[in-house]
């Protein structure tokens, strides 16, 4: 069919503003492109071919036309982000990175807040059972601040506790993990040795009348220059701690 042939009172949308990129062309059985009429207001129809006109093609055609009136070119315009959208953009990526570090922080906090209880209870097993199959408690360290692993410097960082030290494989202790937010020291005697300064504090007698063990648990949980110290004994229940954390 001839270029230019009308083949009825059918019109598109006129062509004389850019067309966006990524806009798709359907042919139409009968229709062709109009290169008789002004190229300001010509309109575009797509070929008789039975299928869909590429989208590539009929940019060139047009831009043909526009090469050969004179008109401005025809192009393909791609439009930016508006200010309110780039706007909108970033307020939904902050609420996202907000999301984010306060569900890190929480599982966080958890994990450390779980830690403690879930360690003494391990050492009060333990000691208990050695106690039983040897008779005495077994310390594990040389005084009440010489803990394993080395006492905390931050409150986001754990503190591998491999390789064991031998007095927590003598008391066969299992964490089930390999790193540690906090420290520990076990202190042990016999019934009429003297207790430590620190139990002392938390009311434990100077010299008790029975076998005798405390455990003591240092944790920096916030970053602050004073940190979380947890104390329980075989002579008193539950778990005492001062300076907590936030």
């Amino acid at each position: 069919m001839p270029m230019g042939a009308d083949q009825g009172p059918d019109s598109s949308p006129s062509r004389s503003a850019p067309i966006l990129c990524g806009e798709r062309f359907r042919a139409q059985p009968g229709w062709s492109i109009d290169t008789s009429s002004d190229t300001s207001a010509r309109r575009v129809f797509a070929a008789s071919l039975g299928n869909q006109s590429l989208h590539q093609d009929l940019l060139l055609n047009l831009q043909l036309l526009d090469l050969q009136s004179g008109a401005a070119p025809f192009r393909c315009t791609q439009r930016g982000m508006s200010l309110l959208e780039l706007m909108v953009s970033v307020a939904i990526v902050g609420i996202l990175a907000a999301t984010a570090v306060f569900l890190y922080t929480r599982q966080l906090r958890a994990a450390r807040a779980t830690e403690v209880p879930a360690v003494i209870a391990e050492f009060k097993s333990r000691q208990e059972q050695y106690h039983v199959e040897n008779g005495r408690f077994l310390t594990t360290g040389d005084g009440e601040t010489d803990y394993w692993p080395t006492a905390p410097s931050g409150p986001k960082v754990p503190t591998s506790i491999q390789p064991m030290p031998e007095t927590w494989l003598e008391l066969n202790i299992k964490l089930g993990k390999n790193e540690l937010y906090c420290a520990y020291v076990a202190i042990t005697g016999r019934a009429g040795e003297e207790t430590g300064a620190v139990a002392q504090s938390f009311g434990v007698p100077a010299a008790p009348a029975t076998d005798w063990y405390y455990l003591l648990a240092e944790c920096d949980f916030d970053g602050e220059p004073t940190n979380s110290l947890y104390f329980t004994s075989n002579l008193s229940g539950g778990i005492a701690v001062r300076d907590r954390g936030r």
